[in-house]
């Protein structure tokens, strides 16, 4: 056993830094805040670490530790993230909106990097046509975006451009959903290879397990 002991190698597999601004300051607000929700964007941008926090803020973090503080809800922010391409969205609330708020960003370029940070897509979602319809979980590729409510209904965006083009199919608003947005919602997903379908998959079981 002491033999097998004085074998043994140290590795250091963590390196510590200090996350900082492009000017080399410290962000010292985010040592108020919570993080609530995170992703990566997988690549695109150079590769991004992406952050939701308790505020409403997001917090971008780049490959050299840089990162950029972004205030883009004023109440909270409560869901984040991105697609295996270059879409990221946020959910949460702002000031004068009785529903939750749908923000997409391309990163493409480094969020970092961008003087403009503004969502290139705002999507509210109105109380009278969506009722009771508090959004729980959310899946998103660059052409759909999957939405799972606390009271059961699914919402499924389809769209060859998810920035330009808004169309929304409403999966479940009823006990019995129709067959016709059954065979819709199918036919999207066999065209996708990724997560994505495992994920609106496990939204959708409440629709798929009814008789």
């Amino acid at each position: 056993m002491a033999l097998g002991i004085h074998q043994w190698r140290r590795f250091r597999f963590f390196d510590k830094e200090i996350v900082k601004r492009k000017d080399g300051k410290p962000l010292e607000e985010l040592k108020h805040i919570q993080v609530i929700a995170s992703t990566s964007t997988n690549g695109a941008g150079d590769g991004q670490l992406v952050f939701g926090c308790s505020d409403g803020s997001i917090c971008v973090i780049n490959r050299d530790y840089e990162a950029n503080h972004i205030h883009k809800f004023d109440i909270s922010l409560q869901l984040l993230a991105h697609s295996a391409g270059d879409t990221l969205i946020a959910i949460g609330m702002d000031e004068n909106e009785t529903k939750q708020t749908l923000k997409l960003w391309k990163t493409d370029k480094a969020l970092v990097e961008k003087e403009n940070t503004e969502p290139a897509k705002i999507i509210s979602l109105l109380a009278n046509d969506h009722p009771n319809s508090k959004i729980c979980a959310v899946a998103i590729t660059d052409r759909h975006i999957a939405l799972g409510c606390e009271s059961g209904a699914i919402y499924f965006f389809v769209s060859n451009d998810l920035i330009k083009e808004n169309k929304w199919l409403d999966l479940i608003n009823s006990q019995r959903p129709d067959k016709d947005i059954h065979e819709t919602f199918h036919r999207e997903l066999d065209k996708e290879q990724d997560k994505f379908g495992v994920v609106a998959e496990f939204l959708g079981r409440r629709l798929f397990d009814k008789e």
